[in-house]
């Protein structure tokens, strides 16, 4: 509780302070920030004029990113606000103009802008921009991303062929992960990028350079493989995505992807460890809890949701010092004598946590 508390009080005090420090060229001209998106090691801020500007760090692991677009690689932390350039966008300011949602994800950038199309740049070792380039490629200035599955023709000469995603409404980037999605205005949704445990939703684990149809799953198991549908949000972790579903259908969440998150399972929230269920390649549905009291029910009448990040990278040498603390514990928790303090009079002792059963987790999944 504490941690959350204090995350969502970092937050707010970020955006107050970039929405503050926003200047632009050397007239210092204050802007009013509009959204803020934090990645892992980069920051973007939306102006309510629709231009982004980045700060943060331009590369991950010595590797250049380029996901602060801004056209060149430092390799060190801008700790000051750049503008995003325009790249494929071509605008007469040069700079990318129009846009109406933005997402930061670890080593790349999104954005929508006011017209429905998706701009990215940054990272693109698992094709996260969605402009079907080989394996390993990056662009530290915005390319526009393909329409991949959405284009109903592969004939450029058909009235109906669509080069470029369009009709977008919402985005979302891979949050410590290197997936893109997507909604458009009609509720459907598309996604691309690494595949490895079924985060696309599209039934398999082959990494995506273009949009492809997120499967509806368990949304409409009769009719496989429709596409999901009356979605209004999505949100990438780093190996599990999350879509929300419209307040006129209920207003449900649906997974995907891995279950395990790094001590255990239950990533998905769908009631199954990672015994039973370690991935998903098509969405499912997420119970309810402690929000109804009749089991097996569903999640309903949600506002919003924020995919995080499970440690798998550093859950090993976390795992061993864990359990060689716990080892500690639990041996002086041997050697105390029961008698060495009293409870009052009619109270149970409590059961330590340290002693009560646990599980015993899978072999560790090799870092990503």
């Amino acid at each position: 509780m504490k941690t959350a508390r204090f995350t969502i009080y970092y937050l707010m005090i970020s955006a107050i302070f970039l929405s503050r420090l926003i200047e632009k060229d050397a007239n210092s001209m204050c802007l009013r920030s509009k959204n803020v998106s934090g990645g892992e090691d980069h920051t973007m801020v939306l102006t309510e004029n629709g231009l982004i500007f980045t700060c943060g760090l331009d590369s991950v692991y010595g590797f250049y990113s380029g996901a602060l677009g801004i056209g060149t690689f430092s390799g060190s932390y801008k700790d000051t606000l750049f503008q995003v350039l325009d790249g494929t966008m071509q605008t007469d300011s040069g700079y990318l103009e129009n846009i109406a949602g933005i997402a930061a994800g670890w080593t790349h950038s999104l954005a929508r802008d006011e017209d429905g199309f998706v701009w990215a740049w940054g990272g693109n070792l698992n094709g996260q921009l969605g402009d079907n380039q080989d394996s390993g490629n990056y662009s530290n200035e915005p390319v526009q991303v393909l329409s991949g599955e959405q284009n109903p023709t592969s004939d450029p000469n058909d009235p109906l062929y669509i080069e470029f995603l369009q009709d977008i409404v919402n985005l979302a980037a891979g949050r410590s992960g290197k997936h893109s999605l997507a909604v458009d205005k009609y509720g459907l949704t598309w996604s691309w990028g690494i595949n490895t445990y079924g985060q696309l939703g599209c039934g398999d684990t082959v990494t995506r350079y273009v949009p492809v149809a997120v499967y509806s799953g368990e949304q409409n198991p009769t009719q496989e493989p429709n596409q999901l549908s009356h979605i209004i949000q999505v949100s990438a972790g780093a190996y599990h995505s999350m879509a929300l579903e419209d307040p006129n259908q209920g207003a449900g969440v649906y997974t995907f992807g891995c279950n395990y998150s790094g001590f255990g399972g239950g990533l998905l929230g769908v009631g199954k460890d990672v015994y039973e269920l370690f991935q998903v390649t098509k969405p499912v549905k997420v119970l309810s809890g402690v929000q109804s009291e009749e089991p097996n029910r569903n999640l309903q009448n949600i506002v919003s949701i924020s995919a995080g990040w499970h440690p798998l990278r550093f859950v090993r040498s976390q795992y061993l010092l864990l359990h060689r603390r716990l080892q500690s514990a639990q041996h002086l928790l041997r050697t105390i004598r029961t008698d060495d303090y009293q409870l009052p009079a009619g109270t149970q002792r409590p059961r330590h946590p340290l002693r009560s059963s646990r599980p015993q987790y899978p072999p560790l999944h090799p870092p990503r």
